[in-house]
């Protein structure tokens, strides 16, 4: 079981900002996804969602690889 402390949610939040703003990850807004969304918006809702379900559940979770 992990204890998830607010740096390592705020170090997840960085990495996750960082990867976001690159140029091609920035173009996934123009692909379209369900119901009025883009792949961008789906896949850092899937991320952020998945990161707490792991922090509620107290896993081990490779930030590193859930981002990339």
């Amino acid at each position: 079981m992990k204890h998830y402390s607010k740096g390592d949610e705020e170090r997840f939040r960085s990495r996750l900002a960082a990867f976001a703003a690159h140029p091609k990850i920035q173009k996934m807004k123009e692909v379209p996804q369900h119901k009025g969304s883009n792949s961008f918006a789906h896949c850092v809702s899937v991320t952020a969602l998945s990161y707490k379900l792991a922090e509620a559940l107290r896993l081990e979770v490779d930030t590193q690889s859930l981002i990339h």
